[in-house]
């Protein structure tokens, strides 16, 4: 089977696909772009590059993995919406997996605690913590504060997502925190394949109609609105 493996979700655009077979990634065709392009502009030449260097067309295609967020809450929904449109034109099923697990992916085999950190302005971040590639807590947005103490129990923690820089220079130095490789930092289709087919042997895929975006708080015009009312 092949899997279409889409981000957008923070400044980077990443698209890929990928062969599966028994449950194993065994070839696959990655790009990502992060030049100050908008998704709306670089997603669908990811998409069209990544099927050609692979030699499959979209009908080879038997699943599309898209991060459903958190997130940019516009480019969450550029990729779930191309998602959507993709899936809906081939008949193929959807996997939508959490930005933050996907993120962990990229530092699969560390032995610490794995510390995805999206910076969700506002002096908040949307994460997670994984360890041996298993969750510890749910996708949530809150403060630096409040990561930084639940790390202090760790022997050890890897940073990784579009706000580890931001996250790292606030940790005053501390040693127990790193930062990962530059090839593990962003946002990596590749990752999105792999959580996808998790999801597609657990048998938790959806339709096209189903898949949501998952943004875990209300957008800056909601909260603005809200606050005026």
């Amino acid at each position: 089977m092949y899997i279409l493996g889409l981000d957008t979700t923070a400044v980077t655009a990443t698209a890929a696909v990928c062969r599966a077979e028994n449950g194993v990634i065994t070839e696959h065709a990655h790009f990502s772009l992060k030049n100050g392009l908008t998704h709306s502009e670089s997603l669908l030449p990811l998409i069209d590059g990544v099927l050609k260097e692979l030699g499959v067309s979209p009908k080879d295609i038997g699943l599309v993995s898209v991060s459903v967020g958190p997130g940019s809450f516009t480019g969450v929904r550029i990729g779930v919406a191309t998602a959507k449109g993709f899936a809906y034109a081939q008949g193929i099923p959807c996997a939508g997996v959490s930005t933050l697990e996907a993120l962990a992916k990229n530092c699969a085999g560390f032995r610490g605690v794995v510390c995805p950190v999206m910076d969700a302005r506002r002096s908040q971040f949307y994460n997670a913590l994984f360890k041996d590639g298993k969750r510890l807590c749910p996708d949530r947005c809150i403060a630096f504060e409040e990561i930084l103490a639940e790390l202090e129990s760790a022997p050890e923690a890897m940073l990784c997502g579009d706000g580890a820089r931001l996250f790292y220079s606030k940790c005053g130095g501390n040693k127990k925190i790193i930062m990962p490789p530059l090839c593990a930092e962003d946002q990596n289709a590749l990752s999105v394949c792999a959580a996808g087919l998790e999801k597609y042997i657990a048998g938790e895929c959806v339709t096209h109609a189903e898949l949501r975006p998952v943004y875990l708080r209300a957008s800056q015009a909601e909260r603005e609105r809200n606050e005026k009312l």
